[in-house]
């Protein structure tokens, strides 16, 4: 059995997007909040399991899809996680089908953990147990209460143990086990009776209306006001449908998904780009708020990250 420990840090959110797609998963990360640059992830893979945590020192609005060819399970290990509107605490569970899709606002300091198994390996043990397995494009929150799912989590805090202390004589055992039990939180009639939320019922459509407006136009380029009109609600009860969703005014994330464009934009180092240019395509017109509130967010000047101490 192939096994193998690997600790890995990321200095953007586009690195561990590239990382994370290696895994399967399709996230676009926004920064929403100061913080360190670092992103860490540990991972080990137990056979056909691939256990893994993610750290962000800062916060972050992360969107997108599951794999379409693995199902997954994550916890919070430390911090807080609003998942699809709604609060998640540290006991709770999100069960990720194949191809579920992504909408989550994490706080900084946070940290969570997941187990990964293959669509082929948890079909065939589902089959041989007789089990039938929930499909749905859309995660589902789990509330910790049933014995399934309270084994679960202490499964996961077992599998957590071993991916930090590298226990290879559990490996076998650990994976045998947790397979086990994904199969059981999976199980189609048991997930009806467990769970708790399903974003296709607790999503506000006009917040994620809004933030998929967001992120489908170049950031000089963007018109909420045509927007509300479009939905037919007024802009104020529009950025009162996304702060109640994503916990944050939709002002204020259009203010820091420009920022986070202008930052990936100067990391490119793109031959004959300025800090100016940049701040314009951006859709910032003030040059030196637009440096004040770079510094604030990501702890170093445009023109640093333009021009690194380094090149």
């Amino acid at each position: 059995m192939s096994t193998f420990n690997r600790h890995r840090e990321f200095s953007d959110t586009q690195e561990i997007r590239r990382a994370v797609r290696g895994y399967g998963w399709d996230i676009d990360y926004t920064r929403t909040g100061p913080g360190d640059l670092g992103v860490a992830a540990w991972e080990t893979h137990l056979g056909d399991l691939l256990l893994y945590r993610e750290h962000f020192e800062f916060p972050m609005l992360a969107y997108g899809a599951s794999p379409f060819d693995a199902f997954s399970v994550m916890t919070v290990q430390r911090g807080t996680l609003r998942a699809y509107g709604e609060q998640l605490s540290s006991q709770g569970i999100i069960l990720f089908p194949l191809g579920a899709e992504i909408d989550l606002v994490g706080s900084s300091d946070l940290e969570l953990f997941h187990v990964q198994v293959s669509q082929e390996r948890l079909v065939a043990e589902a089959q041989a147990a007789e089990v039938e397995l929930a499909v749905s494009n859309r995660a589902l929150l789990v509330a910790p209460g049933p014995d399934r799912i309270r084994h679960f989590a202490q499964a996961m805090e077992h599998g957590n143990a071993i991916l930090a202390a590298g226990d290879v004589a559990a490996w076998e055992e650990a994976e045998k086990d947790l397979v086990t039990l994904l199969v059981a939180v999976f199980d189609k009639e048991a997930v009806s009776r467990m769970r708790t939320r399903e974003s296709i019922g607790t999503m506000p459509e006009y917040a994620i209306r809004a933030r998929s407006y967001v992120h489908s136009r170049l950031p000089g380029e963007l018109d909420i006001d045509g927007l509300a009109e479009k939905m037919g609600v007024t802009r104020r009860h529009l950025n009162r449908c996304f702060k109640d969703h994503y916990g944050m005014s939709l002002q204020d994330f259009i203010h820091y998904r420009r920022l986070h464009e202008a930052h990936n934009l100067l990391r490119q180092h793109p031959v004959g780009l300025n800090v100016t240019q940049a701040a314009y395509t951006c859709g910032f017109n003030h040059l030196g708020r637009f440096s004040t509130q770079y510094k604030q967010l990501f702890g170093e000047s445009p023109r640093q990250t333009l021009r690194p101490a380094s090149v």
